[in-house]
C-alpha cells in the first residue's frame, strides 16, 4: 500500500507541476504585450563589469542597433584596420630577422646617425676603432660593415655622407620598444 501511495504522489506532484507551467504560460501568452511594456519601461537597462570595465546596455539601444543595416563603412574599416595590422606584422618580422643577423657596432652607428648625417671620413674613423676594437672585423672592409645597413634600407650611402632612413629609425625604435639587450661587436 505504501509503494502505491508513493506512487500517486509522485504522479500527482508531477501533474500539479505540469499544470503550474501551462497555467504560467498562458498567462505569458495572454498578457505578453502587457508583459513587454512592462520591462520596457521597468527593466530598460542592464549594467555589467566585464573585465574591470563597466557597460551598460539599453532596450532602445538593442532595438536600435537590430533595426540598422551593418553600415559599408565600418566594412572599410575593418580591412583598412587590417591592413595595417598586416604591415606592422610584416615590419616586425622584418625586424626580428635584421635584429637576427645585425651586430652590435652596426647599431652603433644607426644610433649615431640619429644625430644627423655623418661623412663618410668620420665613418671610416669610427669604423677603424670599430674593427681595432673587435678584432671579428679585422678582414671586414667599411663596405662589407655596411652592406647590411644598406641593403635593409636601414641606411642611405650619397657618396659623400650615410644618412638614417625612416625604416632605420623605425628598426632602432622597435628594439628599444621591445627592451633588446646591446648585440654582441
Amino acid at each position: 500500500m505504501s509503494e502505491q501511495y508513493n506512487l500517486y504522489s509522485i504522479i500527482l506532484d508531477f501533474i500539479l507541476k505540469v499544470l503550474i507551467v501551462l497555467v504560467i504560460s498562458a498567462i505569458i501568452i495572454r498578457y505578453r504585450k502587457e508583459i513587454a511594456r512592462f520591462l520596457a519601461n521597468n527593466v530598460s537597462r542592464f549594467k555589467t563589469k566585464v573585465l574591470g570595465q563597466e557597460f551598460e546596455l539599453t532596450i532602445k539601444n538593442l532595438k536600435e542597433s537590430q533595426s540598422q543595416a551593418v553600415n559599408e563603412n565600418n566594412q572599410e574599416e575593418i580591412v583598412k584596420d587590417k591592413d595595417k595590422l598586416i604591415n606592422k606584422l610584416q615590419s616586425e618580422l622584418e625586424f626580428e630577422k635584421i635584429y637576427s643577423i645585425i651586430f652590435g657596432s652596426q647599431i652603433e652607428i644607426l644610433k649615431l646617425l640619429t644625430k644627423g648625417e655623418m661623412e663618410l671620413s668620420t665613418f671610416s674613423v669610427e669604423f677603424n676603432y670599430t674593427s681595432y676594437k673587435y678584432k671579428v672585423y679585422e678582414d671586414w672592409s667599411e663596405e662589407e660593415f655596411l652592406r647590411i645597413l644598406i641593403k635593409n634600407q636601414l641606411v642611405v650611402n650619397n657618396e659623400l655622407n650615410l644618412q638614417i632612413t625612416t625604416k632605420g629609425l623605425d628598426f632602432l625604435n622597435y628594439i628599444q620598444e621591445n627592451n633588446y639587450n646591446d648585440r654582441l661587436f
